[in-house]
């Protein structure tokens, strides 16, 4: 059965997914509101929205503690782990102030992030 799409939203320090706020991942900037304007905030904004897109319910700023203390290295976590930089350097690096992204806009990222890897 396909996934219905979900529709991202960010203006100032407000997320949307499907006009309700986005569960918010702050491992990164935990004391700060939302904000993609800075490095480490896109990093929040990257892991909170793969999460949701991947449906990873269990991926929390705790887990995220406990997983880069445990292993020392994130890539054997969660499948959003693998992506989440890439996607804050290659898509929330250029979003402003105001921006919508889908699930489909997702999946092109995605195919397009690997035919980019295959080449290197």
């Amino acid at each position: 059965m396909p996934r219905d799409i979900a529709f991202y939203r960010g203006h100032d320090t407000q997320v949307l997914v499907n006009e309700h706020p986005l569960r918010r991942i702050a491992f990164f900037q935990p004391d700060q509101p939302w904000n993609w304007s800075t490095s480490d905030g896109r990093l929040d904004l990257s892991l909170s929205i793969l999460a949701h897109h991947f449906n990873d319910r269990r991926l929390t700023a705790e887990r995220m503690q406990q997983l880069t203390a445990q292993t020392g290295e994130e890539m054997t976590a969660p499948v959003t782990l693998i992506y989440f930089r890439a996607f804050a350097k290659e898509v929330i690096s250029t979003w402003g102030s105001t921006w919508d992204y889908t699930t489909n806009d997702i999946v092109c990222w995605l195919i397009a992030h690997h035919k980019q890897r295959r080449k290197e």
